[in-house]
């Protein structure tokens, strides 16, 4: 498979894919694509110091590195195969630069699952990746590290079937799903960890 299917400007939007308006995307398409969605996203940066918001404003392309190799690439071409829904990108903040690398090289990891990964941040809603469509939620989920840098990953993140619940509903509503979209706290926490592909970071100096 050489392409995948996407229809620009309709990520962030849980839509159901549309054969008939697609277009073909080569890995080089694919990247541009992304870096275009990051660029322009429309950020409140109400919950984060504003500091970091003007860092963000000013993220230029050498600011973010990719990850999207060609084995990654064709699994996710494949994996698109089967989908109803257009993929998103969502961000997922992490504190040090050597847990990044682990994630690009091996993937996210579902706490609990394998030896030494264990849950950082809570789980509130059970266990799974958590991440948002929303950058400044990502960042809210980082630290700067000794060397004055921040990290928030970047996913190609598969729908699947997907539910949305409250924020009062917990770990019992994450039966038959694959990703859980918390209504108006805008994360999401997906408990399949291939449909969460990690494609690139941001690296911000602050």
């Amino acid at each position: 498979m050489d392409y995948i299917y996407l229809v620009p400007g309709n990520w962030f939007e849980l839509k159901n894919i549309n054969a008939a308006k697609s277009v073909p995307y080569d890995i080089e398409s694919l990247t541009a694509e992304i870096l275009n969605q990051v660029h322009n996203r429309a950020e409140n940066l109400k919950i984060i110091d504003i500091t970091y918001g003007k860092v963000y404003k000013n993220i230029k392309d050498e600011d973010i590195c990719f990850h999207l190799n060609e084995n990654k690439f064709q699994k996710i071409a494949e994996m698109l195969t089967t989908e109803k829904r257009h993929p998103i990108i969502t961000f997922h903040g992490t504190d040090c630069l050597k847990t990044v690398e682990a994630i690009m090289n091996e993937g996210y990891i579902i706490p609990g699952t394998k030896k030494n990964v264990r849950v950082k941040n809570g789980a509130v809603y059970g266990k799974g990746i958590y991440s948002s469509p929303h950058f400044d939620k990502a960042l809210a989920y980082t630290r700067v590290d000794d060397k004055g840098c921040m990290y928030v990953l970047i996913n190609f993140m598969l729908l699947g079937i997907a539910k949305m619940i409250s924020p009062q509903a917990r770990e019992e509503d994450n039966k038959s799903v694959d990703n859980r979209i918390v209504f108006g706290l805008d994360q999401i926490i997906t408990k399949d960890a291939n449909k969460i592909i990690p494609v690139g970071y941001i690296k911000m100096k602050i």
